[in-house]
Formats: structure tokens, C-alpha cells, sequence
């Protein structure tokens, strides 16, 4: 029997986590556009006097992870699209978690044995959307989400940054659909625009899937 309380519960936990690394983004490319100013200036010169022991520590913490490397980049010349990469990238592994979640639970429903379950939701962790959304419909059809088409867009933008150095790949036209920004072989366009409305989108889909959960769990009430 699937437990879709606790699915929901665990769901808006991760919901937060996802709501969290997209606000830090947000002020990472706030911080980016003011780059001239002083504030960011400020912090260059605050993360440049750090020592390395304590540069370690602020690794470990959400906020400073990866982003102590990113300011001294952004003054040494690093072009800004460098940030949008990045901050798009966190926000993208964030929402892989949340929907790693109902790959989770979805094993998890079935009769099996945790030694079968933990490698079959390895298994489907490693794997493309497509699959994992096959085993998640038994819980909540996503695609049927208004947001899933952007989305897919969006992922597969995320997985030719990194694995085809940010041009459109043959894969990519396919995911993305009518939402493809290039045609193959062309260079993927990311601007600040385009970056903030991703976040807009993922964290759409997210409530969306919550929503569908929660009326499920209602329905079962």
C-alpha cells in the first residue's frame, strides 16, 4: 500500500531544500550583476584574506559551497555566464533530488527486500527521465505537470552543459521539444533571463507534483 501522507511530508521537506539552493542562487546572480560594486568587492577581498583551513570550512557550508571559487573567478575575468552555469546547476540537482524522492517511494511500495530494493533504486537513480518517470507514474503521473515540458527543456539544457560543452545535442532537440532554444550542433543560449525563469519553472513543477500528492492522499482519506 503506498503511503502517500508520508510521501507528501518527505516531498515538502525536499520542496524547502529546493526553494533554499534557489534563493542562494538568486542572490549569487544578484551579486554578479553588481559585480562593479562594492558589496561583491567587499567579499573578494573578505574571501582573498581567508585562510585555506577556513575556506575548508565554509565549503562545507550549504551557502559558501563552490561559491568562495566563484567570486575570486568572477574577478579574475571569468565571464558571468560562468555563475549562471553554476547557480543553474545547483537548482537542476536539487530538483534531481526531489524527483529522486518518488523514485524512492515508488520502489519502496513494491514487495521487496531492502537488498533488492536499495539496488533497484540505484539502478533507476543512475538512469534517463524517461525511466524514472516509469517508475514513478505508479505514484504520480509528472508529465501530466504544466511545467514538465519546460522542465525537460531545462534538464536536458543542464545535461549539454555538462556533458557537450554547452551545445545542443541531437538528445537535447528531442527532450526538449517544441521548448528547444538551438537546433543541434549550435551553441545553447544562457543569459541571467533565462536562468531566473528555470528556477521559476522547477519550483512549479515541484508544487505541482506536491499538489498531486496531496489529492491523492486526500482521495485515500
Amino acid at each position: 500500500m503506498i503511503d502517500f501522507n508520508a510521501i507528501a511530508n518527505q516531498l515538502v521537506s525536499s520542496h524547502c531544500h529546493l526553494i533554499h539552493e534557489t534563493n542562494v542562487a538568486r542572490m549569487t546572480l544578484h551579486f554578479a550583476r553588481i559585480g562593479a560594486e562594492k558589496e561583491l568587492q567587499g567579499q573578494k577581498a573578505w574571501v582573498d584574506g581567508l585562510d585555506e583551513e577556513t575556506i575548508r570550512e565554509l565549503e562545507r557550508n550549504d551557502f559558501y559551497k563552490g561559491r568562495t571559487k566563484i567570486i575570486r573567478q568572477y574577478f579574475d575575468g571569468i565571464s558571468p555566464s560562468t555563475i549562471f552555469r553554476f547557480e543553474l546547476l545547483q537548482v537542476a540537482i536539487a530538483m534531481e533530488t526531489f524527483i529522486g524522492e518518488l523514485v524512492k517511494w515508488s520502489v519502496q511500495s513494491e514487495i521487496l527486500g531492502p537488498p533488492q530494493a536499495e539496488k533497484k533504486i540505484e539502478e533507476h537513480l543512475g538512469a534517463g527521465i524517461g525511466k524514472q518517470l516509469r517508475v514513478i507514474n505508479r505514484i504520480v503521473r509528472v508529465e501530466d505537470c504544466p511545467s514538465y515540458a519546460k522542465y525537460r527543456e531545462i534538464r536536458a539544457c543542464r545535461n549539454c552543459i555538462v556533458h557537450h560543452h554547452d551545445i545542443a545535442s541531437n538528445l537535447y532537440v528531442k527532450e526538449a521539444g517544441i521548448h528547444a532554444r538551438a537546433k543541434a550542433g549550435e551553441v545553447l543560449p544562457l543569459d541571467e533571463a533565462y536562468v531566473h525563469n528555470s528556477f521559476i519553472v522547477i519550483i512549479g513543477l515541484a508544487s505541482e507534483i506536491i499538489n498531486k500528492i496531496v489529492s491523492r492522499r486526500d482521495n485515500k482519506a
